[in-house]
């Protein structure tokens, strides 16, 4: 949230990989009014049971919306 501070509140679009990001901080990032887009693991705190316990085939996908935010498996 520091290192974004100067961009925060101006409606940036930020694309991040699963190293740094979390269902908290996607969230806080788009109560910053900046949207974001990427790869989480599935291990990560408060991702969606329903995407852990979901086995899919091969070309199959799910998706699940929890507030503004839409996860992708």
């Amino acid at each position: 949230m520091e290192l974004m501070a100067p961009y925060l509140s101006r409606g940036y679009n930020m694309y991040i990989d699963s190293w740094s990001s979390s269902p908290t901080l996607f969230e806080k990032l788009l109560q910053a009014d900046m949207n974001v887009v990427g790869t989480v693991r599935l291990n990560r705190k408060n991702m969606p049971e329903k995407l852990k316990k979901q086995k899919l085939k091969k070309g199959d996908a799910i998706a699940v919306y929890i507030h503004k935010m839409m996860a992708v498996k």
